[in-house]
């Protein structure tokens, strides 16, 4: 007994000096609590018996002075109903729910659910007032609620659901605002009155709210004043409005802070209301505001995107990798000294810059942002998003800098169009990769059953459903948009053996945007794509202005057949191959092109190599023509040799180029051919820091006329055959363009047209033995460093003909990095300088390289 009323007592005490309490709301009624402070939710005049209303639960939860919990049942819906003015002091017994003291209100503990009507939804409108007013000191978390018909009126009209006043702060996380209004600012919620409040607003909907403003500051979602501070993450905003002709979703005044990322805008009108378009305005500012705005999307508004007011110098407005779009201009900007206005804007896209466009810090994009209709976001979220289209939108992989995370909260950067490097794509969704098939069958070279149904599946001879790479591309081509194809890690090769043409047999037929992407071991291809069909290439590109790449892959055995081009591939015109990290080796072509033939097409080859490829005719490593553009960077082309002896008449060049052609080699090794390059009537030529090493006929033969260019810097073309020439050029005097500069050769064949004045040598290059670095696809010949004979390529290149090339860089490409990713310059303080620091050539002699020239420090420890 005496236990017993010890606790009864303590009890007592408990409940008379405060204490944090959880209380459960299991009615939908508005009933008061019986008697506030005594620690039990209980609304006597509900039914049935032991009913805990939302207004009873803060009744008690104000009571007690302390940090209280409130739990609503999944599912409920709560209708407010007792209505009553603001009085003073704060009472929660009518009207909107007073909070003074720090109260969290969930309608869900752990996980959101899957299905939103299990979500409390809390409906104000039979109240005719807000649904919470959080006063000074007051601190309201809310999770997981559907708040629906607040309003407020005439003369206090700001905050329709939740009014945040003095100092009152709070923290909203998944929760949903629609049709609530206010007579003049916030039409969801207003933060604002002076005091410091602060207020967090995650992965919430804001639906149709509305404001009637008084005055041009509003906002028919949310508005902030004072010196509050508001930061919105993951949260959308669709067709709030403002009744006036003027007036935006957000609106931030006088010094407050808003701090908005991953979020989306959207005024596009959803409700019919007669003669209304799309909601006025998406963010506007005036005074000294604080505005950042990050990773977030704003669209369809019939006005502005955003609209910058009072600017002279007191505010700080920063946006970055935003879109910014509207059905007019998509930014304004007005005040007393624009020119001296805090405005950065960066990395953004504006349908109509005019009104921001001068305060530019970094490259903008003009014009549609190419983004899906808004659509909800898969659940458990509640917010609403415009996707980028396709991998091709012009908002995605545009940025180097990004918040970590989108909307959704999925990781940034993510290469979703699988052009090799992940850049961080522009609003508030990051596109995902397209899901992809994975070749799991290599021996047998097996159709698709059904080409288009997103499955990838051959029957084998087991009766069993297998994805060959056959089978994945058929999918790929029958299927819209980007395409990605993976192989299980296998030492077998994939053997192509099929006859037939088409897409049913022969060679592979690619007639769709596709990334076909093998395996990789120590950064070598270990996925083998082998041929075995006489008269028979490997692949065809027939995708029409559309961009295949093929990566980590080893081509071999490919055979076009007589009279045909492109032993391992031929691209048809308008087609556009990157290949990356890939081997083309032992390939033939009867007429040209042993390894590829491009026919006004575009070839991109980025640290790669060809081996062995054989033709016919011209071009045994690659042969482009008609208009194509050949760019060949970080890779090597070597071994292009006959059986036997060569013609010395009729050479064979391992890369072709002819007819308006173009190529751009930068930092590559060409080796061992019998002819390196040859040009006929191209339209450019541009050579940059390569090295042509060893030819047996000519390095570089190339044929101008009145209309092409050359262009060559920073380059080593040498051979120690007797026979080789290393340059022959006809039509350089009379040709479009002809420069030559930062050379060395073998034979005074090339520096014997360099341009006057620029640096150039003939010598025996020091050149080491061909080479593969660790996790490089591509060879290259290292420059001597030792000491007693170093190589005379070593510091001789000045500055001021860097190896920057006239194209423009490649994603992830740098001019300052050498074949094998080394920088560049390098001053090696042992080498008497020429000219300055860069060395010639592909390779970049690094001080690591000179510290272990002597191999001591190779030798073991005794």
């Amino acid at each position: 007994m005496w236990i017993g009323r010890i606790i009864g007592i303590l009890s007592l005490l408990t409940a008379a000096t405060g204490y944090s309490a959880t209380f459960t709301v299991n009615s939908e009624q508005d009933f008061v609590d019986s008697n506030p402070g005594d620690g039990i939710c209980f609304a006597a005049d509900a039914l049935p018996a032991r009913t805990c209303t939302l207004r009873a639960a803060v009744m008690e939860a104000e009571a007690n002075g302390e940090a209280d919990t409130i739990l609503i049942n999944p599912g409920l819906v709560i209708e407010l109903s007792i209505g009553g003015a603001n009085v003073d002091p704060p009472n929660p017994a009518t009207g909107d729910l007073d909070i003074t003291t720090e109260i969290e209100i969930l309608g869900f503990s752990d996980e959101p659910p899957m299905d939103i009507s299990m979500l409390p939804l809390i409906d104000a409108s039979n109240m005719l007032a807000r649904h919470f007013h959080v006063h000074e000191q007051g601190f309201l978390l809310i999770r997981g609620l559907r708040l629906t018909g607040g309003s407020i009126g005439f003369p206090f009209g700001s905050g329709g659901s939740i009014n945040f006043v003095s100092g009152g702060s709070g923290r909203i996380e998944n929760c949903t605002f629609s049709f609530n209004s206010a007579f003049s600012s916030g039409g969801a919620i207003a933060v604002r009155f002076s005091g410091e409040s602060n207020v967090v607003i995650e992965d919430s909907h804001f639906f149709r709210n509305i404001s009637s403003p008084v005055s041009p500051r509003t906002g028919g979602a949310i508005y902030i004043s004072g010196d509050s501070e508001v930061t919105i993450l993951r949260s959308s905003f669709s067709d709030n409005r403002t009744d006036s002709s003027s007036g935006a979703t957000i609106a931030v005044a006088q010094s407050a802070a808003l701090h908005i990322e991953n979020s989306t805008l959207d005024g596009l009108q959803t409700t019919t209301v007669p003669g209304s378009g799309d909601a006025y305005e998406g963010i506007e500012a005036f005074d000294s505001a604080n505005l950042t705005i990050l990773n977030t999307t704003i669209t369809n508004f019939e006005e502005h995107a955003l609209d910058l007011n009072d600017l002279d110098g007191d505010e700080r407005i920063r946006i970055s990798n935003s879109i910014l779009g509207s059905d007019a201009r998509s930014c304004s900007s007005s005040g007393n000294d624009l020119d001296s206005a805090d405005v950065e804007i960066s990395r953004s896209l504006f349908t109509f810059p005019i009104g921001c466009l001068e305060y530019a810090t970094s490259t903008l994009i003009t014009g549609d942002p190419d983004l899906d209709s808004p659509s909800f976001d898969p659940a458990p979220r509640l917010t609403v998003s415009r996707r980028p289209s396709s991998p091709f939108s012009n908002v995605v992989d545009f940025s180097p800098i990004c918040t970590e995370s989108d909307q959704l909260g999925a990781p940034r950067p993510v290469d979703a169009d699988l052009d090799g490097v992940a850049f961080c794509d522009i609003g508030a969704i990051e596109l995902p990769q397209p899901e992809p098939f994975v070749v799991n069958h290599f021996v047998d070279d097996l159709i698709d059953e059904t080409p288009g149904d997103g499955q990838c599946a051959a029957i084998n001879m087991g009766g069993t459903a297998v994805c060959t790479l056959r089978a994945a591309i058929m999918e790929a081509n029958a299927l819209d948009g980007l395409q990605r194809i993976l192989f299980e890690p296998s030492t077998v090769p994939v053997t192509l053996d099929l006859p037939g043409m088409g897409t049913t047999g022969g060679a592979l037929e690619i007639t769709g945007p596709v990334a076909i992407e093998g395996n990789l071991e120590a950064g070598i291809p270990a996925t083998i794509l082998q041929g075995q069909m006489p008269g028979e290439r490997l692949m065809l590109l027939n995708a029409a202005d559309q961009t295949v790449y093929l990566r980590n892959l080893r081509l071999t055995g490919g055979d076009a057949g007589i009279g045909n081009r492109g032993g391992a591939i031929a691209l048809l015109p308008n087609n556009d191959l990157v290949i990356e990290n890939s081997e083309l080796v032992d390939n033939f072509a009867d007429a040209s092109g042993g390894a590829i033939a491009a026919l006004s097409a575009d070839l991109t080859v980025r640290n790669s190599d060809f081996e062995a490829n054989r033709s016919n005719a011209n071009g045994w490593a690659i042969f482009a023509t008609f208009d194509s553009r050949v760019d060949i960077r970080n890779s090597s082309i070597r071994n292009h040799l006959p059986q036997g002896l060569f013609d010395p008449i009729d050479p064979r060049s391992a890369v072709e180029i002819e007819s308006n052609a173009s190529l751009l080699s930068r930092n590559s090794t060409f080796s061992n051919n019998v002819q390196s390059i040859r040009a006929v009537d191209p339209a450019s030529i541009e050579i940059f820091s390569s090295t042509f090493f060893d030819h047996f006929g000519t390095g570089l033969d190339v044929q101008l006329d009145p209309f092409g260019e050359f262009f060559f810097r920073n380059t080593i073309i040498a051979s120690s055959r007797p026979a080789a020439i290393d340059c022959v050029f006809e039509g350089e005097e009379t040709s479009g363009s002809f420069s030559l500069a930062g050379i060395l050769d073998s034979d005074g064949s090339c520096a014997a047209e360099a341009n006057a004045g620029s640096f150039s040598l003939t010598s025996d290059p020091g050149l080491l033995s061909l080479t593969r670095g660790p996790g490089r696809v591509s060879y290259h010949y290292p420059p001597s460093v030792d000491a007693a004979n170093p190589s005379p390529v070593l510091d001789v290149v000045a500055t001021s003909i860097a190896p920057i090339p006239r194209g423009q860089l490649l994603p992830g490409d740098s001019p300052f990095l050498d074949q094998i990713g080394n920088p560049r310059p390098v001053d090696l303080p042992e080498i008497d300088n020429v000219l300055g620091p860069y060395d010639l050539g592909s390779i970049e002699a690094q001080v690591f390289d000179l510290l272990f020239n002597d191999s001591f420090e190779t030798l073991p420890f005794p």
